[in-house]
């Protein structure tokens, strides 16, 4: 179940207009299907059914023409004390990224914060993109209404540079920032938008075919995604999920005719909204929380790219003290923002980003304990 990958040397490769990532290593969350590696998707059972994959999944492949060529559970976060949380379903390919300074990229994928939540967690560069911005056929589908596939990175520039190269129908001319900055002055608000029934019904024939070789016996499912899948069964018949859809419908209209998502002629997004994503606040991955969450799940600052499809980065701004509990040292954890802009402005948001960079706002962070050693 876990086979090595050679790691190819850096020495022969050059960056060329056709290769502009050529030199670059990246990793791939394991719900992206790579020909001839097993994909996993955090159980067990599916390796088991599926085996080796037949096909490379399209968004992937589009890396590896970019670039060079080149997989259970929830992975540590190097930052601090190594025991924090390292969040979201991402969590491998944003710690990696935390970890290795060997790895300059890694691909994760987002449905309602999987990548913003590591690159919050972990200190570092991660984006979720505007959604429909990239394949996602052979990819371990979630919820196909807000799926999408992101980048992290350790450095604005690097990130940016992939991210203008990975995604490949957004064209960017124009020639100024937005002027405005839109901030959320409340932490949450009362929407709730159930869109559980599609997620139940992706891995349908993942049972389905589990039953079939197994001899009807069921696949293991952790009880955080069993939770509320049942749930969707039970209380999220299809008129149920065709309102959530309606009002996802709803939001986004608002969002993109009267909320922060105006597009502009000259600016492409009319203004930048920002808020903090991570402030250095410990979270111990041993801490036991309360019994799995179960929807309806509400809805705060972060669900707003999710509804409204919009482009969104995380980027590190800073690290705090804090006094671990198990180390009893010192230690130092990321604070990070997230800069959102209107849907389809994935490339102007990708420039501003770098432009923060090189003049020196945002700053590369390193692998390890510290983000600014």
């Amino acid at each position: 179940m876990a086979k090595s990958i050679a790691v190819p040397s850096r020495l022969y490769y050059t960056a060329t207009e056709e290769q502009p990532l050529a030199c670059l290593r990246f990793g791939v969350k394991d719900i992206f299907h790579v020909k001839g590696v097993g994909t996993i998707g955090g159980k067990r059972a599916y390796f088991y059914l599926y085996g080796n994959q037949n096909h490379t999944a399209p968004s992937i492949q589009r890396l590896i023409d970019l670039a060079d060529w080149v997989d259970l559970h929830a992975s540590f976060n190097p930052r601090g004390d190594g025991y924090q949380d390292p969040r979201g379903s991402s969590t491998g390919p944003g710690a990696d990224i935390a970890a290795y300074e060997w790895l300059h990229l890694a691909v994760g994928s987002d449905t309602g914060g999987s990548m913003c939540g590591p690159a919050g967690a972990q200190g570092v560069f991660g984006n979720r993109p505007s959604t429909g911005a990239i394949s996602l056929d052979h990819v371990i589908p979630l919820s196909p209404v807000s799926d999408t596939a992101g980048i992290f990175a350790r450095s604005g520039d690097v990130w940016a540079r992939a991210t203008k190269a990975w995604y490949p129908d957004f064209r960017s001319n124009y020639t100024f920032y937005p002027s405005k900055i839109y901030r959320s002055t409340s932490s949450r608000a009362a929407w709730t938008a159930v869109t559980l029934g599609e997620e139940a019904l992706a891995m349908i024939p993942f049972f389905e075919g589990c039953a079939a070789k197994f001899d009807g016996r069921q696949p293991y499912i952790n009880p955080g995604p069993l939770e509320r899948w049942q749930w969707a069964q039970g209380n999220a018949p299809e008129e149920v999920y065709a309102q959530a859809l309606h009002n996802i419908s709803l939001f986004k209209d608002w969002y993109e005719t009267d909320g922060y998502g105006r597009h502009d002629a000259e600016t492409c997004s009319e203004g930048l909204c920002i808020y903090p994503w991570s402030i250095g606040v410990p979270s111990y991955r041993d801490t036991y929380l309360s019994v799995p969450t179960r929807p309806p799940l509400g809805f705060d600052e972060s669900s707003a790219p999710v509804m409204a499809g919009a482009p969104e980065v995380v980027v590190p701004i800073g690290e705090v003290p804090y006094d671990s509990i198990k180390t009893l040292q010192t230690g130092y954890l990321p604070v990070t923002m997230a800069l959102r802009m209107a849907r389809g402005c994935d490339f102007i948001l990708a420039d501003f980003i770098r432009d923060l960079e090189s003049e020196g706002i945002l700053r590369p962070v390193a692998a390890g304990t510290r983000l600014f050693p």
